[in-house]
């Protein structure tokens, strides 16, 4: 590892390193491509096992208990996210149901950072009086409001709907991963919440 930082790898020079520790002592890696799935026009990952999926089941979360449909155990969310028959219900609903004011898009890099705030009421743990219920400090990343997910009054990521109907596989994978993606980031908030804040 200090030889692939002092080659200047970046932010990958982990992989590097384990790729040049792998090489020096002659392993050979086996590939494996179903375990995980990423990017929705990709080939060489899980998505086969999702494809499976009936088109209204891609957002159940039975599914993903279900046995007897295997599926792949990692998402690697680096891509974003679209459910576009929600997008489209979303853009004509012209009054407050649940679905108008989403954008039903996921991306890593536009979740807002207040979705880590404490709740109201209560403080981030050992920071008496010093900006409770306020994101934690750090460097953010600033993007127009227009691109940033919106929260729903809990603070959360709105979920899509768990029955709501692909209209084929590029959907389906879609659908599958933002719904994916928006639980497991919604579980970590509420385990940040649990550990870092304080009740008031």
């Amino acid at each position: 590892m200090p030889m692939a930082v002092a080659r200047n790898f970046g932010n990958l020079a982990e992989m590097y390193a384990m790729v040049l520790a792998a090489a020096d002592l002659g392993l050979r890696p086996s590939r494996v491509d179903h375990l995980m799935v990423s990017n929705v026009d990709a080939s060489g990952e899980g998505w086969p096992l999702v494809d499976k999926l009936p088109l209204d089941q891609g957002c159940n979360p039975a599914v993903l208990a279900n046995q007897s449909k295997p599926l792949p155990l990692f998402l690697h969310y680096c891509q974003r996210y679209e459910i576009a028959s929600l997008k489209a219900a979303a853009s004509l609903a012209s009054s407050g149901a649940d679905i108008s004011g989403a954008d039903w898009m996921f991306s890593k890099y536009q979740v807002p950072d207040e979705i880590l705030a404490c709740p109201l009421g209560s403080q981030a743990a050992g920071a008496a009086d010093s900006g409770a219920g306020s994101p934690p400090a750090g460097k953010s990343k600033t993007h127009p409001k227009k691109f940033k997910m919106r929260l729903t009054a809990e603070g959360l990521l709105p979920e899509p709907p768990v029955d709501v109907v692909a209209s084929g596989l590029k959907e389906l994978r879609n659908v599958f991963s933002h719904c994916t993606a928006t639980r497991a980031t919604n579980r970590a908030a509420l385990d940040y919440r649990r550990w870092f804040c304080s009740a008031g």
